[in-house]
């Protein structure tokens, strides 16, 4: 009994050290001509301004006070990504009316005209996006405005990708530094695209003794290569997220009969909504790694299942180095966060462990 035991342990060493055998990385390079075969703009930025409630008096669909700054972040962008990249500025048609439409559209061209931009910069309607069409109480402005403005995003570029066929979409918040193509998609972004299907900021988690990556979701970029992110993304980022919605006004309509509309919901009630979108971020990565390491590695696999709180398996956030705007510290100014690498490795000797533990406990079955 013990020299099969013996037996299958090394067998078991040997499986893991085939399994784990590092490769290469690979270096991830544009084929511009097979990219414009594709697509006219194959990249797509988009950009948000969604009002906090209903603002038919404004001149444009953004304050006027807003006019210079959000005008010169899209002509930035459009310097920035002058070739093969198409800027989307959404808004909520609801909020505002036709003539501030109208003045947007005649100031974003004339700006487009006087720079010479190569890059067309288009308004978009939220309410365009068949999601939205499909459940209207997105839009409903008792939601709190991050939580609407966060989902938006996500149906944005996932429409973007599924029904426009653009192969990188990318999200930014309006005060963002914009950011140069060559840097948006360099080699170290490119391969996590690849292999995770999405990127956003990253940050390092300030006082976890072990570094755990922490992430921010004012920039994302979604890559059109990984079916199995972009249906992660779909069930976890956006349909439950809807649900939310759908519940909170089940639960509203049982406890009120005279019930007409989002406008009686409770504000308190709704307030619960406002980190939903971000914090749904970390169980939707924790799937995506599940099913991407079934499918590559059955060993990590096993062993994420073994130990589900390990703080490797929770790391795998992609993410790259963005420069944040001053809104998010306050006074304190631009801060670059760093990264944690996502390659990063498991504890082989809890691997070692792991798999011990695991072979004796099919050994005492077949036994």
């Amino acid at each position: 009994m013990n020299i099969l035991k013996n037996k299958i342990m090394s067998f078991g060493f040997m499986l893991f050290l085939l399994i784990t055998v590092s490769q290469n990385e690979m270096i991830y390079a544009f084929d511009e001509n097979k990219i414009c075969e594709q697509k006219d703009y194959p990249f797509s930025i988009n950009l948000f301004w969604i009002n906090k409630e209903i603002s038919l008096d404004e001149e444009y669909i953004f304050p006027l006070k807003k006019k210079t700054e959000i005008i010169a972040t899209l002509i930035d962008w459009a310097i920035k990504n002058p070739q093969f990249t198409v800027i989307q500025l959404w808004y909520d048609k609801t909020l505002v009316s036709q003539q501030a439409i109208d003045n947007t559209l005649e100031l974003v061209n004339s700006c487009s005209e006087d720079n010479n931009l190569t890059t067309p910069i288009i308004l978009k309607d939220v309410g365009s996006l068949l999601l939205v069409q499909e459940h209207e109480e997105i839009l409903n402005t008792m939601l709190p405005v991050y939580f609407r403005i966060d989902l938006l995003r996500l149906i944005a570029i996932y429409h973007e990708i599924v029904t426009e066929g653009v192969l990188y979409a990318m999200y930014a918040d309006l005060d963002m530094p914009a950011i140069t193509h060559e840097s948006l998609y360099d080699a170290e972004t490119m391969f996590l695209l690849e292999k995770y299907g999405t990127v956003l900021t990253g940050i390092y988690k300030f006082g976890y003794s072990e570094g755990r990556i922490a992430y921010e979701n004012n920039f994302q970029i979604l890559s059109s290569h990984s079916k199995i992110f972009l249906d992660v993304m779909k069930t976890i980022l956006i349909d439950s997220n809807i649900k939310k919605i759908s519940g909170i006004i089940d639960q509203m309509r049982e406890a009120s009969k005279s019930y007409d509309g989002l406008s009686n919901l409770d504000l308190n009630r709704m307030s619960v909504l406002e980190q939903e979108v971000f914090t749904s971020y970390r169980e939707a990565f924790k799937q995506n790694f599940l099913l991407l390491e079934k499918n590559s590695c059955f060993l990590n696999y096993l062993y994420y299942l073994y130990y589900p709180n390990t703080v490797w398996a929770e790391c795998c956030v992609p993410t790259k180095k963005i420069q944040m705007p001053r809104s998010h510290f306050g006074s304190s100014g631009q801060v670059i966060y760093d990264c944690i690498s996502v390659k990063e490795e498991p504890c082989y000797s809890q691997i070692l462990i792991f798999l011990q533990k695991y072979i004796e406990q099919v050994l005492v079955k077949v036994v």
